[in-house]
């Protein structure tokens, strides 16, 4: 099997400078582990969506207290015959072929008023920027992770962020198939969910009331819930920090770094 960083070295070129999010990278406790990506290897990822994922980003800063990555998705990596795919819910639960969900998040901007209403990769090159984390799991309990997402498959998004199901969004998703492999409760049990206020983040706490409004939904504030950073925060103290991609320095030329994987 390809190395993770071959495969980006492939589609993307020659590696440029190093990327923002390495630092953060490092900053997290990275140790040495073997350079191929794993089953159940989580992918975060700040998406350029527009207003929507400025706004997840934007709430879970404050709710955290800021000086975190900005992370609005989060997938579960996996290999499988046809090659390395990403298990997420970006729209319907769908398994995104490794590539495309590169070229995806990383060279293209999704424009859609909301996530989950069929978003189509633009042609506008945006910073985003990308990074894998393996969780404190057995080999055994990361391709469990798998099938538990993929079981999902073809779900519905969940465009009003209620937990529990039918309906997913990605980190509900990526929690609820790690509760059901064995990890531990605290990784993935949810928090009362915070949007914004007048006085904490005002603009991104407009973007979620216009958002709940065309949805003719209350806002869930103080609802169960879980969101990437959160996951990130948990899982970062004892997983591994893998690859990271920084934003654009020139151009279509983005950074690539192999971070202690």
């Amino acid at each position: 099997m390809l190395s993770l960083l071959l495969a980006l070295v492939v589609i993307f070129g020659p590696s440029a400078a190093p990327g923002a999010l390495v630092a953060a990278c490092l900053a997290s406790g990275a140790v040495a582990v073997e350079s191929t990506p794993r089953d159940g290897d989580l992918v975060f990822v700040d998406l350029d969506c527009g207003p929507l994922c400025d706004a997840i980003e934007d709430v879970t800063l404050a709710q955290f207290g800021g000086g975190e990555p900005r992370w609005s998705h989060v997938g579960v990596f996996a290999w499988t015959e046809d090659g390395p795919v990403v298990v997420e819910a970006r729209g319907p639960v769908r398994a995104t072929p490794w590539a495309s969900f590169l070229r995806e998040t990383l060279l293209s901007a999704p424009r859609a008023p909301a996530l989950g209403a069929g978003a189509q990769p633009g042609r506008e090159t945006r910073g985003v920027t990308l990074c894998m984390l393996r969780p404190a799991l057995t080999a055994a309990q990361g391709r469990a992770l798998v099938l538990r997402a993929q079981a999902r498959i073809g779900a519905p998004y969940d465009e009003v962020f209620r937990w529990g199901g039918p309906a997913w969004y990605c980190s509900e998703l990526v929690a609820t198939a790690l509760a059901e492999v064995g990890a531990p409760a605290a990784w993935g049990a949810p928090l009362p969910m915070f949007y914004g206020s007048r006085e904490v983040a005002p603009r991104a706490f407009e973007t979620w009331r216009a958002y709940f409004a065309t949805m003719k939904q209350p806002i869930p504030e103080g609802k169960p819930g879980i969101s990437p950073l959160a996951l990130w925060r948990r899982l970062g103290r004892e997983g591994r920090p893998g690859l990271c991609l920084g934003s654009p320095l020139a151009g279509a030329a983005y950074a690539q770094e192999k971070v202690a994987w």
